[in-house]
């Protein structure tokens, strides 16, 4: 089975218990940087470039709202 195969066809219940927690893990420090990062300088001026090049294309910004 190739990677694209296997990304495909495996679902949350087929990954064994270590992987599920890493994964939740890794996620919520995903989200925790996110959040702790939402109101810098820095991601003002990333989420204006955002919106700026790539405005109105669909997808959302976190914690923002703008599609870009």
């Amino acid at each position: 089975m190739g990677t694209i195969e296997f990304i495909h066809e495996t679902e949350w219940r087929d990954l064994p218990a270590p992987v599920r927690g890493q994964a939740r893990r890794c996620l919520l420090d995903t989200l925790g940087a996110a959040i702790g990062g939402h109101h810098t300088e820095l991601s003002r001026i990333v989420n204006d470039f955002a919106a700026l090049a790539y405005g109105g294309q669909g997808a959302r910004l976190w914690l923002d709202g703008r599609s870009v």
